[in-house]
């Protein structure tokens, strides 16, 4: 059986440290592709499908309805059982969890949260939104719609970490009791603005 990876590459805003394949999230943009993306699923050899995982970019950036047309898609030219391991990547910005229900619906069975740090300092150097309340809100909003398993990423050596603040990004992670922790070092990609930011200023930068 094949594992199916889909790409979603829209994202509400750009994070500078994210060499990802993405862009702005637009809505005629966005229709455009998902256009496009479930002509090429109709197209593809109709395999027997494993496991699916919808990544991006930002899967819940898109209107509830567009993801669950690609899931639809998907899970019907592939023949995807039921009960199969389908992942969502979501970010946990508020107001972005009132899909969650529905992608359970349509036979999504785990989410992986890109929460990258509960510290707020962090948080701003890594160009994101959310609050370590938001993360929170959204790991229940993930229980409640019956996610069978929920996962959090966090990333470590980010600009003005510190050893104590990793900790306690950890002991909040797990505080949460969620099913699986993914902690990555901060790679730092040419051409971001990370990449800019440490030719300006190598000493902010740990080694990961």
């Amino acid at each position: 059986m094949a594992g199916i990876y889909v790409h979603l590459p829209f994202c509400p805003y750009l994070c500078p440290y994210c060499d990802f394949a993405k862009w702005p999230y637009r809505r005629s943009q966005a229709r455009r592709y998902v256009d496009a993306l479930l002509a090429e699923i109709a197209a593809a050899p109709a395999l027997q499908g494993g496991t699916v995982f919808l990544g991006g970019g930002t899967p819940n950036a898109l209107p509830t309805e567009d993801l669950l047309a690609v899931l639809r898609a998907v899970r019907t030219r592939f023949s995807v059982p039921l009960g199969a391991e389908i992942s969502v990547e979501v970010n946990p910005d508020a107001g972005s969890f009132d899909g969650f229900a529905a992608y359970v619906a349509q036979g999504v069975t785990r989410f992986s949260i890109g929460v990258q740090s509960f510290d707020e300092d962090e948080l701003r150097a890594l160009g994101r939104r959310h609050s370590a309340a938001d993360v929170a809100a959204c790991v229940a909003a993930a229980r409640s719609a019956g996610a069978r398993s929920i996962g959090i990423d966090l990333i470590f050596a980010v600009p003005g970490q510190t050893v104590e603040s990793w900790r306690r990004s950890l002991e909040q992670a797990m505080a949460l009791g969620v099913d699986h922790l993914s902690c990555y070092g901060l790679t730092v990609e040419q051409g971001t603005p990370y990449a800019a930011w440490q030719a300006r200023e190598p000493s902010a930068f740990l080694e990961a």
